[in-house]
């Protein structure tokens, strides 16, 4: 990957919306280190940053978007009232995720959750980063190397269907760094027992500014609304919207997921933002998961047609049960089997 810009100009912006000054193949690094890449002029205009927390952390929700199918660890990103809602077994959970991404930078994740009395427990981490940039003078001189990240390390709780989820954030270009502190807050639940529908709020990344030498820069705050249909145990369809606070920007989301013989589950769906042109809509994203005993390993598929394709694998490890049932107090009791489980 090369740089041709000099090294002062190279570290003046944070990592996620440099405004041009890191070039690789004509491409700002905005566009190679965000998942979301073509966050673009809007949020750069409105001097919001960190756009790396709007990436959907695992296989599964890269499709969804939202928490939708089974718990997979990535609700504390998502939508951490997901974790406790209504009709979900508790169990101990162990997620990890990797992805390849845009020009070389890599995305991980890992999450973990343990129910804990009534609630549920758990720890987060997000990475995305580029290693060893390769950096040029305006003359296309070579003047070294430098690395290139973003992390999120979060801790959260959830009970009776509303959660919470504090992330702590580090960018970091060569030893130069930003940190900063976001929140997430959500509820996930069913407010008529009898019907298979599933609503949920969250409110994302609300935070202060962070600032990277003198420049400061938002955080990607955005409120998102979702809804599922459950008309039976083997499928889940959904819908959602968000919309981002401070660049105004929507998006919709569709999305299903159909199981065969609770060892295999197909998942597609499909992220619509308007005013988008023909080349920045993604295509339509693609997965599924094999499941056995504990384990299910997990793969998704998309593509950004211009920037090329991205393939995302995980694997969730859930053990035990705790004698909480994941049920609101203020729920009604019912006889019913719950649909939102295998």
């Amino acid at each position: 990957m090369k740089i041709s810009r000099s090294r002062a100009e190279r570290f003046r912006f944070p990592i996620d919306f440099c405004r041009g000054l890191l070039r690789a193949h004509g491409r700002c690094l905005t566009c190679v280190l965000s998942a979301v890449a073509l966050s673009g002029s809007e949020a750069w205009a409105a001097g919001v940053g960190a756009a790396f927390l709007k990436i959907p952390p695992t296989a599964a929700s890269s499709v969804f978007q939202y928490p939708l199918g089974e718990e997979d660890g990535s609700s504390w990103m998502l939508n951490p009232g997901a974790l406790s809602r209504e009709g979900a077994e508790a169990k101990s959970l162990l997620s990890v995720t990797y992805a390849p991404y845009f020009e070389g930078s890599k995305l991980s994740y890992a999450a973990a959750a343990h129910p804990v009395g009534e609630g549920v427990l758990g720890i987060s981490f997000l990475r995305l980063a580029v290693d060893r940039i390769e950096g040029r003078a305006t003359d296309r001189s070579l003047t070294g190397g430098f690395n290139a990240s973003d992390d999120a390390v979060g801790v959260g709780y959830s009970r009776g269907g509303f959660g919470g989820h504090a992330k702590f954030l580090r960018q970091s270009i060569d030893h130069y760094s930003a940190n900063g502190f976001a929140l997430d807050a959500g509820w996930l639940g069913k407010p008529w027992e009898e019907r298979p529908l599933e609503f949920g709020a969250v409110l994302r990344n609300l935070g202060p500014k962070m600032r990277f030498l003198e420049e400061d820069f938002k955080l990607p705050t955005a409120l998102d609304l979702e809804a599922a249909y459950v008309p039976e145990s083997t499928l889940r369809l959904g819908v959602g919207i968000s919309k981002e606070a401070f660049t105004g920007r929507s998006a919709f989301s569709l999305a299903g997921e159909y199981g065969i013989a609770r060892v295999l589950r197909l998942r597609a769906g499909y992220r619509f933002e308007p005013g988008r042109e023909l080349g920045e809509v993604p295509l339509p994203m693609l997965g599924f998961a094999l499941s056995a005993g504990p384990c299910s390993v997990e793969y998704a598929f998309y593509s950004h047609r211009d920037l090329g394709e991205v393939h995302r694998f995980s694997v969730v490890a859930r053990f035990g049960s705790s004698g909480y049932s994941g049920r609101s107090r203020l729920s009604r009791p019912s006889a019913r089997r719950s649909r939102f489980r295998y």
